[in-house]
């Protein structure tokens, strides 16, 4: 059953798609696939503005920001230990494609 009508339509008509859209399809079928962001990717990762192939090109589109609070006495070089002060998310640049 190769015809949308399953069979049933009079001879010498045919509904097959043309060859031309067919392609276009195809080609918007691997583009989806390729170049568009999955649901996935986007519940662990809300803030992502890359699809998967382009951010293993780039090495990811954030970077994790970490900041610290030295507990040693002001003006001391010597640190006693460091506090976790917060910690974000920061969008890196991107270079942009040739």
């Amino acid at each position: 059953m190769d015809d949308v009508t399953g069979g049933m339509a009079a001879p010498g008509l045919n509904f097959d798609l043309p060859e031309e859209i067919r392609m276009l399809k195809e080609t918007v079928r691997k583009f989806v696939d390729r170049e568009m962001i999955p649901v996935e990717r986007l519940e662990v990762l809300p803030q992502t503005r890359l699809c998967v192939k382009c951010s293993q090109e780039v090495g990811g589109d954030l970077k994790l920001k970490v900041r610290t609070k030295t507990q040693g006495k002001v003006g001391s070089l010597k640190r006693t230990g460091q506090e976790i002060e917060g910690v974000e998310w920061v969008r890196k640049p991107i270079p942009p494609r040739d």
